[in-house]
């Protein structure tokens, strides 16, 4: 299962807005704000709050998202 199954799976999200949400993760990813971190830290927030400051908490939604996402392929 990818991120994007997992978020029409677990989250009931229609196949448009799961994508959505995997290409803002690229976006977060390819600014370098999310490193492969476990969870969300003080310095992610921070630099989520200053790139994303109108649309923070749907960024930090989608990493929770994908922290939720990490532990389930991990832990089977």
């Amino acid at each position: 299962m990818n991120f994007e199954q997992f978020l029409m799976t677990e989250y009931q999200l229609g196949e448009s807005s799961a994508k959505d949400y995997v290409g803002q993760l690229d976006g977060i990813l390819k600014k370098g704000i999310y490193n492969g971190e476990n969870s969300m830290t003080p310095s992610i927030e921070a630099a989520i709050e200053e790139e994303y400051p109108n649309s923070k908490n749907h960024y930090k939604l989608i990493l929770n998202r994908y922290f939720a996402f990490r532990d389930m392929i991990m832990n089977g």
